[in-house]
């Protein structure tokens, strides 16, 4: 069974090879496009361009790691079965949950390789990014948050900062807005913060005061705060670069320093919690959508349905599995502290091969069931 074991992992990498190359050629075209539409539209030099595209492969690699290896899994399963090798297994009486065995091996490998981008190199590459945007912002417009300076954004809104403290503080800024009832509202606070709610970006005072005029009373009225949050979505395009996001911290540093510059910045707890587990959820997924592959082909040539039935099944069960994970992840993010759904794909793909491959096994299974009853037996 070793001989079989490495027979199989060298044909499941040779495969996963082929098919990663070309997915990530297709996923990285994709954004090499964008990025050229945002850089050369910028006037921006073609190093800066390969630069920023480099910093993107990873995020174009992360999703097909989970795709190609299910190809891989399947496409080979297929072929096993053409060629009849799992019939001289079968014949020999070994198991279905043995001959899984090199799929869950290469799984495993697929499952590293997925952890080491999803914790590390991810999160580097999308801190670099959004320096390079910061960079490329800075340069296309000088009216970008200048220190010391009034910065007039339109609609009647005006913004002065003093200046901007390390990690991304603002000292002393006020803010003047004149709507469209002839009022004018104005914030001054000597702290403040970009938070990415949940919903929209706001921004976080601390220690201030609020001035509230009103036309009709020509009357103003004042209020010191010693905490205030405001929604100024007009302000994010510039404000950008002060906002935090537990995306661009490496999961030692998460664990570590970057925990408390983003509770500092209004970052939860529960959110740098979300995220971890986030990360580790698409590693374990990574290691067990091999071993589905596997076993929905195997289950399916062993029911005696035709190859295009096979895949056609297999894609839908993976896309089952991919439409459940986006809505797991979806429940997961409206309330940060149900970080426990994002394991639920996997759970659900690890029930689903179990019963495949314990389907395929059994002498008295469905599939044989199924099969007599259309006469197929």
């Amino acid at each position: 069974m070793r001989r079989y074991d490495l027979h199989v992992l060298a044909n499941l990498l040779e495969r996963f090879v082929f098919a990663a190359a070309v997915l990530f050629s297709l996923s990285w075209i994709n954004s090499i496009f964008l990025s050229l539409r945002k850089l050369v539209g910028d006037i921006q030099n073609w190093g800066l361009f390969a630069k920023y595209t480099l910093q993107m492969l990873p995020d174009a690699i992360l999703p097909m790691l989970p795709f190609s290896a299910f190809l891989s899994a399947a496409f080979l399963c297929s072929r096993m079965h053409a060629r009849r090798e799992f019939a001289i297994f079968e014949f020999t009486g070994t198991k279905p949950f043995r001959l899984s065995l090199p799929f869950a091996l290469f799984g495993i490998c697929i499952a590293m390789a997925a952890s080491a981008i999803a914790h590390y190199v991810l999160p580097i590459c999308r801190a670099n990014l959004m320096e390079l945007d910061n960079d490329i912002a800075a340069k296309i417009s000088s009216l970008k948050l200048k220190e010391g300076q009034f910065l007039f954004l339109g609609n009647g809104l005006v913004v002065h900062i003093d200046s901007v403290a390390s990690g991304g503080r603002a000292k002393n800024m006020f803010v003047h807005h004149k709507n469209s009832n002839n009022g004018t509202k104005a914030y001054f606070a000597e702290d403040t913060w970009v938070v990415q709610g949940d919903d929209a970006p706001f921004v976080r005072m601390i220690n201030g005061r609020f001035f509230d005029y009103s036309a009709d009373s020509k009357s103003v009225s004042s209020t010191k705060f010693s905490e205030f949050k405001i929604g100024i979505g007009v302000l994010l395009d510039d404000l950008k670069k002060f906002l935090p996001s537990v995306r661009h911290f490496t999961t030692s540093s998460l664990l570590g320093h970057g925990a408390e510059t983003l509770r500092n910045s209004g970052v939860s707890i529960a959110s740098i919690r979300l995220e971890l587990h986030s990360r580790n959820a698409v590693s374990l997924l990574s290691a067990i959508i091999p071993l589905l592959g596997m076993s929905a082909m195997y289950a399916c040539r062993r029911a005696g349905l035709n190859l295009w039935l096979c895949w056609m099944v297999s894609v839908a069960i993976f896309a089952l599995v991919y439409l459940f994970n986006g809505f797991s992840v979806s429940m997961a993010e409206e309330n940060a502290n149900d970080y426990l759904y994002v394991y639920a794909p996997a759970a659900l793909s690890l029930g689903m091969t179990t019963s495949l491959l314990w389907t395929a096994q059994q002498s008295n299974s469905l599939w044989h069931l199924f099969r007599s009853a259309f006469g197929k037996e």
